[in-house]
């Protein structure tokens, strides 16, 4: 025990007078069997042990003052220390933002087809090109000439094709026909028919266009063996309304005027019989490809000429889409018109 310590017990012990029960409690106190001096000790150390335990308390809370003060009611938190000086700790810098602009991907053929219409693609697919037209298809059956597996898509100008697509060996060029020996990835516009490589120019009417067109007007006008013989037609000609072929009509009659009679009851919301000679009038606009019906999707191709090069031409203006009308060609690629449909909007 410290010379502290002993100093204070014998300062309690001095200051401490026994005192009878009868001076505590009076005369009713009940008295145990404890002998006095037995008491006298237990008070003594008793008091002695709350000195010394005041004392080392003090003692520690004086040597173990925090650093800072949390508000009562917060949540302490852990501090970190600051990095010393010469610390070679990497700075913090905020995250960079990935960048938002895609890397252009190629997309398969069917996804052309999801009814979102026109469009700028890149498109990946195998090229199959034979007498009559260039197509672009998602997948090749394994036959001997190859054929389209799946959804194709037209090449409207093939010409501008830049794939290695002819090979002489007698597996790649079969019957006419030739393809590409892999997947390869187009770029171009989609026109809701067709696939246009060149851009815009590559399906800008020709000169053989114009003159077709003027020479059908005159036939529109005037229907005759001399002003037909001016069109560029197929020995056969197929005639349709919309996308349904109603009739075909030999190149030795389609300058009657009665070969362009289709008999229908009704055509949208229209009653017949109808005749594309009796609609055309100028002044006139001409389109390539696919176009609008009226305001509408355009309108797929009749069955048999999905790789025909289209030639339309419609009203240059009109006050509602009751006037509008279209009359579409279309172009074998020997130049030679297969197909004539009309079409009108529905009321």
């Amino acid at each position: 025990m410290s010379d502290f310590q002993n100093d204070l017990r014998n300062y309690v012990e001095s200051a401490v007078r026994p005192i009878t029960a009868e001076e505590a409690m009076g005369s009713g106190l009940v008295t145990y069997g404890r002998d006095r001096s037995a008491r006298r000790g237990w008070v003594i150390a008793l008091a002695a042990a709350a000195v010394v335990a005041a004392v080392v308390g003090a003692s520690f809370f004086v040597n173990q003052a925090p650093d800072q003060e949390v508000p009562i009611g917060t949540t302490a938190t852990t501090i970190e220390p600051d990095p010393p000086p010469n610390s070679t700790a990497p700075p913090t810098t905020e995250p960079t933002s990935p960048s938002t602009t895609p890397a252009a991907v190629a997309i398969p053929v069917a996804d052309l087809f999801d009814g979102e219409g026109p469009r700028d693609a890149l498109v990946s697919g195998f090229v199959l090109w034979d007498d009559a037209s260039a197509r672009l298809c998602d997948s090749l059956l394994k036959s001997l000439p190859a054929q389209c597996g799946g959804l194709a898509l037209v090449i409207a100008d093939p010409e501008n094709i830049d794939v290695t697509l002819f090979d002489e060996t007698p597996l790649r060029v079969a019957q006419g026909v030739s393809w590409t020996p892999g997947p390869v990835e187009l770029e171009g516009r989609f026109d809701g028919n067709r696939f246009i490589v060149g851009g815009p120019d590559a399906v800008a009417p020709t000169e053989e266009d114009l003159a077709m067109i003027e020479a059908f007007v005159a036939l529109a006008g005037s229907p005759s063996a001399d002003t037909a013989a001016a069109v560029p037609f197929a020995a056969d000609v197929a005639l349709g309304l919309g996308p349904n072929i109603v009739k075909t009509v030999g190149v030795d009659t389609i300058g009657e005027a009665n070969a362009w009679i289709l008999e229908a009851d009704i055509f949208r919301a229209y009653t017949g019989p109808f005749s594309a000679l009796d609609l055309v009038e100028e002044p006139l606009v001409m389109t390539i490809g696919a176009h609008p019906h009226c305001v509408s999707p355009p309108v797929a191709p009749p069955a048999g000429f999905e790789t025909h090069r289209r030639v339309s031409i419609q009203p240059e203006s009109v006050d509602s889409c009751l006037m509008w009308w279209t009359v579409d060609f279309f172009v074998d690629v020997n130049g030679e018109v297969g197909a004539v449909t009309l079409d009108l909007y529905e009321p």
